[in-house]
């Protein structure tokens, strides 16, 4: 393993490692900003996904509808 020009890791790996960093930051950060209006990612995912989806989403993930089944 020498630290020279030819032994660069591959484009393709470094790119994957850029965009493994960014995604880093920017998950950090993001929770950073969540963390003020008391949510998780987690929880603003989901009301994300509530909210694109409509309230058809919100219906077939209440416990209560399968019970009643």
């Amino acid at each position: 393993m020498g630290t020279g020009p030819e032994s660069a890791p591959a484009p393709s790996v470094r790119a994957f490692r850029t965009t493994a960093v960014l995604a880093r930051k920017l998950r950090c950060a993001t929770g950073e900003r969540l963390r003020t209006d008391g949510l998780t990612t987690q929880q603003a995912t989901v009301f994300t996904a509530a909210a694109a989806l409509g309230e058809s989403f919100l219906a077939e993930a209440d416990p209560a509808d399968r019970r009643r089944a």
